[in-house]
């Protein structure tokens, strides 16, 4: 029973179908298994909301370099409660006054010199 969960992720590691991915993805009771379908996960509903929700950082980080919506990734670099998520976020944002706003008020010094650093990088 303790390996049930090792099982589960490594049939993920093959799915395709996006439904099933999706479901697992939000309603797995395992973190491993949960980021191992957001791995494979395309569709960027999904993505977007587990970005924002999964009480795992590790899924939401996975999600959030894997997510396009730029509101989405404005949101999470500005408020995620773990700086490695919100700093994965900033290395994606393209928005400047967000990444101003990281910038200057984030509470990482880690998140704030990649939003500058981002800032540069866009010229």
């Amino acid at each position: 029973m303790a390996a049930d969960w090792m099982v589960r992720r490594a049939a993920v590691k093959r799915l395709r179908d996006q439904a099933t991915l999706g479901e697992i993805a939000v309603n797995d009771r395992f973190s491993a298994v949960r980021e191992a379908a957001v791995e494979r996960l395309e569709n960027q509903e999904w993505l977007s909301r587990i970005a924002i929700v999964d009480k795992d950082e590790d899924v939401r980080e996975v999600a959030v370099r894997r997510v396009d919506d730029r509101e989405v990734l404005a949101r999470v670099a500005r408020s995620d409660s773990k700086l490695w998520v919100r700093k994965t976020a900033v290395e994606k944002l393209e928005d400047r006054g967000v990444l101003a706003t990281v910038a200057a008020l984030d509470g990482s010094r880690h998140v704030r010199t990649a939003a500058r650093q981002r800032l540069r990088n866009l010229g």
